[in-house]
């Protein structure tokens, strides 16, 4: 029972959510239509409103379309926006740092176990936006059953008594439809079924199709009797039946969408229209055909209606329309038929042609995501005890000498440059001299202070220099010993297979099935981290100093990862799967464009602050200490290219941590009641390397352990970018 109840949960979300982000881009399409209906009356004919409001009913029914900048989701991008950062307010936009008040305690004090097991108790209990959220889906969906099931039902109800009937053997009606049969070309021989169930005469059967002819309409003249097969006959011909079942899936997703039910009630009164304008194009020879086609629909709209099967699944002359609806849409019918009969030019069929062109790329398509602008690099903002707060999501990539100044004195090594001027000659396509230059450039952002940003103050001061001996290539550079350690890497991985770059794509999924099973793929190592943990040295102090002591309590978990290669099809069937559980939290994370052998680190979280400590101040106040703690996501990345640029070696260096819980301790420090946090955190770290051809992917699993409930699914996909030759480089 559990799990039909899970079932049916997500089913409602999924549904839900595709009914919504589907009837927003729709209302916005409905809208525009709406103008473009009322400007262009009167040289639009009726069939061009009705294929526009068709593609209304189109958009209601997509989740998803192509992308494109011109799309009219665009005009509500701003909206769902808005309406995010409101939600948001609390939390940070990136490089904004927010002030805290360390003299309030931001978690409460400890309370006993009595009033913690009544505070659970409590929060047990569902609360109002809980419950609106737990059954607005339900009610969704009770909705689109229901309108499914009714129209099914009556449909198999109507079904059943027309079985019953025999085919009409009047030898009048049957010969005056084989002529008409004969004028319209159809792909299904209509039968002729005379039928009380109706009141008015209409068409049943997609494959099988029968018209419905009331007793009472036996009493027309044969002209009329003409009319009405010849515009069934039409129904036939456009496959109206075929599109009435689609109108009730439609119907069943949006139900609870004004738009939809103002979109259909056009869509069928210009289909009726355009059908009567098929009826007198094809009659237009004929004298006196349009009067009398306007006092048979007068006529038939006149005659007293039954109360029987009302359910529009059959196309019908009258539409099945009842009271106030039926007399306004046979006053628009009439209305129209003046025009049915107009030809148009063909420049003006030309204009209604892009005109829908247009419409559909703006109306059928979802907004595109804007490319980032590659001359803004993402910045990484500096958060220390002094100035404490929060940061979101930020990527450092070390170009130079990263976030903090590398301390400690310069050095002077050398090294071999000449496999990398090499490939600078070969994939930049430029000559010798300019492929030192470009490698000196290239070499001093690398071992550069992180104050010094202008050209003006490297030429300055220049800590590469690259000497020809012998044929051989070497570079001197003065650096510190961390920044050795990265040029180092970066030259070799140079001389291995030159400056090319890689975009690294991150995706970070998590989902409480297992993904992997469900595509019928199988893991190909599982590997566990070794145990140990680091312990936290105290450093000597001076004579005379207040004593130091550091403690730090830690518990050793055994992880295993389940590590996969997927190909590029493997990756978006698992994308695929991912996006369809409702419960699955997907998030995309900053691409990452590097170097050969450059190294990057991607953070998705917050930094929280926490009062750990207290202690006297020069003024001999106390004066807290604060402890930055991150809680989130955190990757370190390498990359290394395989020389014959088919394959990257990937590095990485993974680390969640949270934030379990805060408690509190209070005390009396210098007489005063004073009360520090202690927070409990738990983190969890990964390291992994292989080598991936390119749009290969790595898949990294973290199964349910422990108090987890989840599977973390990790994907990286290097893709190496194609080297790009100068505009204006000369030939080697």
């Amino acid at each position: 029972m559990h799990a039909f109840q899970e079932t049916l949960l997500s089913a409602s979300y999924a549904g839900l959510r595709w009914a919504i982000v589907s009837g927003h881009a729709g209302a916005i399409f409905a809208l525009i239509a709406l103008v473009i209906h009322f400007a262009g009356r009167k040289w639009l004919t009726a069939s061009q409103k009705c294929f526009l409001w068709g593609l209304v009913l189109l958009r209601m029914a997509m989740p998803f379309a192509p992308a494109s900048t011109l799309s009219v989701q665009r005009l509500i991008i701003p909206l769902y926006e808005s309406a995010s950062a409101a939600e948001a307010q609390d939390l940070p936009v990136e490089g904004q740092v927010f002030h805290i008040d360390t003299s309030a305690t931001p978690y409460p004090d400890a309370v006993s176990p009595e009033a913690y097991a009544l505070t659970r108790a409590n929060q047990a209990t569902p609360t109002l936006g809980e419950w609106i959220e737990f059954t607005i889906p339900l009610l969704w969906l009770s909705g689109a059953v229901l309108v499914v099931t009714t129209t099914l039902l009556s449909h198999w109800r109507f079904r059943r008594k027309l079985a019953a009937l025999e085919e009409s053997t009047d030898e009048r009606l049957t010969s005056l439809l084989q002529s008409c049969q004969r004028e319209v070309w159809t792909l299904h021989r209509l039968r002729l079924v005379e039928c009380d169930l109706v009141s008015q005469p209409a068409v049943v059967g997609i494959w099988s199709p029968r018209l419905l002819l009331p007793s009472h309409c036996l009493n027309l003249s044969d002209a009329q009797l003409r009319l009405i097969m010849l515009h069934e006959l039409m129904h036939v011909r456009c496959w109206d039946v075929v599109a009435n079942w689609l109108l009730v899936l439609v119907r069943a997703m949006q139900w609870w969408n004004p738009f939809f039910w103002l979109a259909q009630h056009f869509f069928i009164d210009l289909r009726e229209q355009s059908r009567d304008a098929m009826v007198l194009r094809h009659v237009h020879g004929e004298p006196h055909q349009q009067k009398t086609y306007s006092e048979l629909l007068l006529d038939l709209a006149a005659r007293p209606q039954s109360r029987g099967w009302t359910v529009a699944l059959p196309a019908s002359l009258l539409g099945f329309l009842s009271g106030w609806f039926r007399k306004s849409s046979i006053a628009s019918r009439l209305r129209a038929m003046a025009d049915g009969t107009k030809l148009q030019h063909w420049w003006h069929w030309g204009l209604v042609v892009g005109l829908m062109l247009v419409i559909a790329v703006i109306g059928l398509t979802d907004a595109a995501q804007p490319q980032a602008d590659r001359s803004k690099s993402s910045m990484w903002t500096k958060v220390d005890a002094n100035n404490p707060g929060i940061l979101a999501d930020a990527v450092m990539v070390h170009a130079g000498t990263g976030p903090n100044e590398e301390t400690g004195p310069r050095e002077l090594k050398e090294y071999d440059v000449t496999g990398a001027i090499g490939h600078f000659q070969t994939q930049e396509q430029v000559g010798l001299e300019e492929a030192v230059r470009v490698l000196q450039l290239e070499l001093e952002i690398f071992v550069q202070p992180p104050n010094r940003v202008t050209m003006a103050e490297v030429e300055k001061h220049s800590f590469v220099t690259l000497e020809e001996s012998d044929g051989q290539w070497v570079a001197a550079i003065e650096a510190t010993k961390e920044g050795h350690q990265r040029v180092g890497a970066i030259i070799q991985a140079w001389n291995r297979s030159g400056p090319v770059q890689v975009c690294v794509e991150m995706r970070i999924t998590t989902s409480d099935k297992n993904i992997v099973e469900e595509l019928g793929l199988s893991w190909d190592r599982i590997i566990s981290q070794p145990l140990g943990a680091k312990e936290r040295k105290t450093e000597q102090p001076a004579s005379g100093a207040a004593p130091q002591a550091s403690a730090v309590a830690s518990v050793e978990k055994q992880v295993p990862m389940l590590i996969r290669m997927l190909d590029d099809r493997e990756m978006r069937r698992f994308i695929k799967v991912a996006q369809s559980d409702v419960h699955a939290n997907s998030m995309l994370a900053p691409k990452v464009t590097l170097f050969n052998g450059q190294t990057a680190t991607v953070f998705s979280g917050v930094q929280r602050p926490f009062v750990t400590g207290l202690g006297p101040a020069p003024d001999g106040t106390i004066k807290p200490e604060l402890e930055i703690i991150s809680e989130g996501f955190q990757v370190d990345l390498q990359t290394v290219i395989a020389p014959e640029l088919t394959a990257t070696d990937l590095s990485l260096n993974l680390e969640l941590s949270s934030v379990d819980e805060v408690q509190t301790y209070s005390m009396k420090l210098q007489g005063k009641d004073v009360t520090v946090q202690v927070p409990s955190v738990s983190r969890l770290k990964m390291n992994t390397s292989a080598q991936l051809e390119n749009a290969q992917t790595l898949l990294i699993c973290v199964p349910p352990i422990y108090d987890q409930t989840e599977f973390t699914w990790f994907l990286f996909t290097p893709r190496i970018l194609e080297p790009v030759a100068s505009p204006t480089a000369t030939a080697p």
